[in-house]
């Protein structure tokens, strides 16, 4: 990773520190080591009683990928990430998305812990099951997520109808805005909450960013529990990472590249001639007009040290 890339990996984390520390809650959700998280999920799975405790009409969409997400995010949305931490739990036990360097990711992949410290209080426990983190430009962010139980525990001051009267946008008392449902919206601001909701409940033919990064997306396979896409890479002019588990405990990462340089595409093909003979049982890379497509399975070390570009 070279050093512009890597300069605005480490400003869009000074970013999101920055933001999400003014709520009195949210860095000390850090403190719980993983296995109290995986005891949380199953003390609070699947309550079917709570629908929050708000006023207005819930957002209801699919939120099962990343697709799903970037439909919900505006067209200049130029880095995002989905995480499913509740369907890590359930295979492996525990968030393997902790351990993911950003020089595969190009993104510093955030935190469940983070995300359920948003949403809780001193007394009450919230699990977030999946969650979607975008970088959109003027330093804007939006952060959608599903959680257990559905409540509302946090502080706002009022609640203002929104967006032909049906929504309800919660302002935070120390900051920010939500509208809940599936998934749960958080924006900095509410004119970024009602233009995001604009988005949820405007036509289908609207742009947005699913439409920005459909060259890729066309490539990929939506149960990757992680999945992230950028335009803010020097090694291609979009990028999407995916990996998931195996049933037999390896790991598969799909990367794919649009227009990707000439040095990374070397050095790809390069460590794709000699990837069966370095412990990978898969290493599959293809191509399709402006398109580079690489699939690699094995260990988990070996799958999230492999090389993403020429370094």
């Amino acid at each position: 990773m070279d050093q512009k890339t890597g300069a605005k990996i480490m400003a869009g984390f000074l970013v999101l520190v920055m933001l999400l520390s003014i709520f009195p809650y949210f860095l000390d959700g850090g403190s719980s080591n993983s296995q109290q998280q995986n005891n949380q999920f199953d003390d609070y799975d699947y309550i079917q009683n709570d629908n929050f405790n708000v006023g207005g009409q819930l957002i209801d969409h699919n939120f099962n990928s990343i697709s799903d997400a970037l439909e919900m995010s505006p067209p200049d949305t130029y880095s995002a990430q989905y995480i499913d931490v509740e369907y890590m739990n359930s295979t492996t036990g525990e968030f393997w998305n902790d351990y993911l360097n950003p020089n595969i990711t190009t993104v510093v992949p955030i935190r469940k812990s983070e995300v359920d410290g948003l949403y809780r209080s001193q007394t009450q426990f919230i699990s977030t099951r999946q969650m979607y983190f975008a970088d959109l430009p003027d330093d804007e962010i939006l952060l959608l997520s599903t959680m257990t139980p559905k409540q509302v525990f946090f502080n706002y001051n009022t609640a203002i109808t929104s967006y032909d009267g049906r929504h309800q946008v919660l302002i935070r008392e120390n900051g920010g805005s939500n509208v809940m449902g599936e998934p749960t919206l958080f924006a900095p601001s509410r004119n970024l909450a009602e233009s995001i909701l604009s988005i949820i409940d405007g036509p289908a033919s609207q742009p947005t960013a699913y439409d920005t990064f459909s060259p890729l997306l066309n490539f990929s396979e939506d149960y990757s529990e992680f999945q992230v896409v950028s335009s803010q890479v020097d090694f291609a002019d979009k990028y999407y990472l995916g990996i998931y588990q195996n049933q037999d405990g390896n790991f598969t990462r799909t990367t794919i590249y649009q227009n990707a340089t000439t040095e990374t595409s070397s050095h790809l093909k390069q460590l794709a001639r000699t990837g069966l003979t370095r412990g990978f049982s898969l290493y599959n890379l293809t191509t399709e007009g402006n398109i580079l497509k690489v699939v690699i399975t094995g260990q988990f070390l070996n799958v999230i040290d492999e090389d993403i570009e020429n370094r």
